[in-house]
């Protein structure tokens, strides 16, 4: 485990009232959930009495798409401001420490595109060869470190999982009904995916004529549960019979070197602390 503190400047600070804020949130949301969890980032943003405007945008044409991943707000403070842009990062900073389900980061931006804000970030890398044992002590490690009073928004590289429904079947209940794995896992697919049922030709092109079941057909775990199959003697099982189903979380983003999986776990030193938390936390780990 290596503990390291990152305090790196990268220009000369010249406070242009910028701030570039990154939200992370899990693979895979709808819209409407994003929404919920930005919404107290934005609030937090758009009622600062230095605030001037801001842009928020997600995907690549603002948050119209669905799918999951960061959402970004660039904040333009007044030119009368009370406090300096880094005075108002480190206190945006300490506000949205206790907002759920995100990853939050902040950095002074620049009309040029480069970066100014002096950083404090503490980082800590965690690294082994057993997957499931580096992400039980990042757990543990996170949770242990949120407990600490000075230091605040700690997050791990892996924390942000996006939830996979996971379906198991015992091969032999499925055996025994004339059925494999392979084609249930089949059968699954097309029921929730669709079969191509033909082609038509229309205006010299070739068009698929693809046959679903309705959207919220199997929209749920129990849906799925109670998903029919037809076994080798023409009667009816349904799936959970025949296999175990849940959720799993899957991991954004795995990183590995030199056959180890590395894990990072950063954060910020809340006030105060500034010049004792990198210390205090690398020997605490």
């Amino acid at each position: 485990i290596l503990g390291t503190s990152l305090g790196v400047e990268l220009m000369p600070a010249v406070d242009e009232g910028i701030i570039d804020v990154t939200v992370a949130v899990k693979p895979g949301l709808k819209v409407k959930d994003i929404n919920e969890i930005i919404e107290p980032v934005e609030e937090m943003v758009a009622t600062d009495e230095d605030l001037d405007y801001y842009l928020l945008t997600y995907g690549s044409s603002g948050l119209s798409l669905g799918g999951g991943g960061s959402v970004s707000i660039s904040a333009y403070l007044k030119d009368d401001r009370k406090m300096s842009t880094n005075e108002v990062v480190e206190k945006w900073l300490q506000e949205s420490a206790s907002f759920p389900d995100c990853t939050i980061s902040m950095e002074q931006g620049s009309s040029t595109g480069s970066t100014m804000y002096t950083s404090r970030q503490i980082q800590v890398n965690l690294q082994g060869t057993d997957y499931d044992a580096v992400q039980s002590e990042t757990s543990r490690l996170v949770e242990a470190l949120r407990d600490r009073e000075d230091v605040t928004q700690v997050h791990s590289s892996i924390e942000n999982a996006a939830p996979v429904l996971k379906i198991r079947v015992d091969p032999v209940k499925a055996q025994a009904e004339g059925l494999t794995p392979a084609s249930i896992g089949s059968t699954i697919y097309t029921r929730l995916s669709g079969a191509t049922a033909t082609t038509m030709r229309v205006n010299n092109e070739d068009i698929d004529v693809k046959v679903e079941y309705p959207e919220d057909q199997y929209h749920t775990v129990d849906q799925i549960q109670a998903m029919l199959l037809t076994t080798a003697t023409g009667t009816k099982v349904p799936l959970g019979s025949l296999a175990d189903i849940y959720y799993e979380d899957s991991p954004s983003q795995i990183v590995r070197s030199d056959k180890r999986y590395q894990v990072s776990i950063t954060m910020q030193p809340n006030v105060g602390y500034e010049d004792t938390a990198s210390t205090d936390v690398r020997n605490f780990v």
